[in-house]
């Protein structure tokens, strides 16, 4: 027969194992199939490409939802808004070895983007997941010049994008629900249908088409992001 100790010991070591059982369970249900997620993420990058210009700044919001069609595998679509702008500037210069005042325009834009989306997570520990996260873009964005230079000129363009994106993160869950996502781009391949114009003095309109096609890949593509996501 066991003695008091014996039956002690015995509890403690069942309500060990069933208290890691509940935190693997918890884990797994986190991301398990019929589950849904639903938040967003926010991402903001301040760009400055040459001393004599301002910064370019620009943010991203964009909300989304997910469904778990299998364990730790989530299909979904996101909405994304964008926003960029740089200010207007004047620049030096020289003319005949006299100094030049030229004041130049900045710019503004904006753009709405769709993105369907598949997510894979990896277990790393009992808070914490690795994933992959792989996205189609369909985006319409819009631009104009924010000031106006010496001859008065004004310039705008407009945009459809479609592109690939491949975005690793970690998702960190505090409570059993809640997910803090850190994410950066780590592959981004952009088609641009550019439409273009411009404004002169005389107020004469040129417009242009062309496309561009644009692939970044590694160090490069760094945008950290964060994110987040309640799943039920």
């Amino acid at each position: 027969m066991l003695d008091t100790n014996e039956i002690n010991s015995m509890n403690k070591k069942l309500i060990i194992a069933a208290a890691l059982c509940g935190l693997a369970l918890g884990s797994r249900a986190q991301t398990e199939k019929g589950n849904f997620l639903l938040g967003g993420n926010f991402s903001f990058n301040s760009n400055k490409t040459d001393e004599k210009y301002p910064r370019t700044n620009s943010f991203t919001i964009g909300p989304q939802i997910g469904y778990f069609i299998s364990d730790n595998f989530a299909i979904g679509l996101k909405i994304a808004y964008g926003y960029s702008r740089q200010k207007p500037f004047v620049e030096y210069t020289q003319n005949e070895g006299q100094p030049f005042r030229y004041a130049r325009s900045g710019y503004r834009e904006e753009g709405l983007y769709i993105n369907p989306f598949v997510r894979y997570y990896v277990n790393l520990n009992t808070k914490l997941k690795f994933f992959g996260a792989f996205s189609a873009t369909i985006g319409d964005q819009r631009g104009k010049s924010i000031g106006e230079n010496q001859n008065n000129s004004f310039y705008g363009t407009q945009n459809k994008s479609y592109g690939l994106i491949l975005a690793p993160g970690l998702a960190f869950f505090p409570t059993k629900k809640l997910a803090i996502e850190f994410s950066t781009l780590l592959l981004n391949y952009q088609r641009y249908k550019w439409s273009s114009y411009s404004i002169t003095g005389n107020r004469q309109v040129i417009t242009d088409d062309f496309t561009t096609d644009n692939l970044y890949f590694g160090v490069s593509t760094i945008q950290p992001s964060i994110g987040i996501n309640y799943h039920f």
